[in-house]
């Protein structure tokens, strides 16, 4: 039988731009700016909350700890009054970056290794890549008295936040690597988790038999509920019920355990999986705007 002749050069073209666009696609992503700058206004409290006390400059006289200070009160204060807002984000995401993986893993400063210090310092960087200035910041509220003294339309809270899908990403990936790390018979068996309660309210008295059950169902429950956030976050319709059971989850933690800034972070994260525009509508509700245009 004769051979196929290959197919035209000409329809490899319409299968490379697809392909090439389906890619690129995933760094646009034209919406509402209020999730970011409303994340951004609030990761810089919560840096705050974190590291601001230890980096104040009387606690070591030392001038690594001055420059390291200098730069994150820098960073983190643009961060909060949305002053320069993405340079700002830059800053404070490396400078935590830096304190985290040269000050924490390689000088040995153990309490700035841990993962949430990880979480907070990537998405500080995260922020530098969005519009983080444009929505609930001195940088709109100039940008607003400049379109007013010249005349002109008031610049819109919108533009390409891609980035802010990397917030839920990262989030989702504590989720399923920390239950992946409790996958096994220590912490499923109850007795990972029966330590840290014993220390916080029981001490060496052991409160009895049940005790042991409730720690059982407890981290098989924890377990459980992180692989399904890790995943059921991104399903738009299982968004707002986890939601709801995530924010439970960490509330808890907070109240219960001394797991404070993590529980806070997460739970602000959340506006990584949410559509921007919902999240601006939401907002608008919560004002009136929409009654008010009504």
């Amino acid at each position: 039988m004769p051979e196929k002749p290959p197919p035209p050069a000409e329809a490899e073209g319409p299968r490379v731009k697809a392909f090439l666009q389906s890619w690129l696609g995933l760094t646009e992503f034209h919406t509402s700016t209020r999730s970011v700058g409303l994340l951004r206004l609030c990761w810089g409290l919560i840096l705050w909350a974190r590291w601001a006390d230890e980096l104040l400059p009387f606690r070591r006289m030392e001038l690594t700890h001055w420059v390291l200070s200098a730069f994150f009160f820098a960073g983190t204060t643009g961060m909060v009054l949305g002053l320069f807002s993405r340079l700002s984000s830059l800053i404070a995401g490396l400078t935590t970056m830096a304190m985290v993986f040269v000050v924490g893993h390689q000088l040995g400063v153990e309490p700035w290794t841990h993962h949430h210090t990880t979480f907070l310092a990537v998405v500080t960087v995260v922020l530098a890549f969005t519009p983080c200035g444009r929505s609930f910041s001195l940088d709109r509220w100039l940008a607003l008295r400049r379109a007013e003294s010249e005349g002109g339309v008031w610049p819109v809270e919108k533009g390409n936040v891609w980035a802010i899908r990397l917030v839920g990403l990262q989030l989702s990936a504590i989720y399923f690597w920390g239950a992946v790390d409790k996958t096994r018979a220590a912490y499923l068996g109850g007795d990972r988790l029966e330590q840290p309660v014993m220390y916080l309210y029981f001490g060496s008295d052991y409160p009895g038999e049940w005790f042991h059950w409730v720690a059982i169902v407890m981290a098989c429950s924890t377990v459980m509920l992180e692989y399904v956030l890790a995943f059921g976050l991104w399903i738009r319709k299982l968004q707002k019920p986890l939601m709801v059971l995530g924010f439970m989850f960490h509330a808890g933690l907070y109240y219960f355990l001394p797991v404070t800034i993590f529980s806070i972070a997460s739970m602000v994260a959340y506006l990584g999986y949410l559509h921007p525009d919902s999240v601006h509508a939401a907002i608008d509700r919560m004002l009136g705007s929409r009654n008010i245009e009504e």
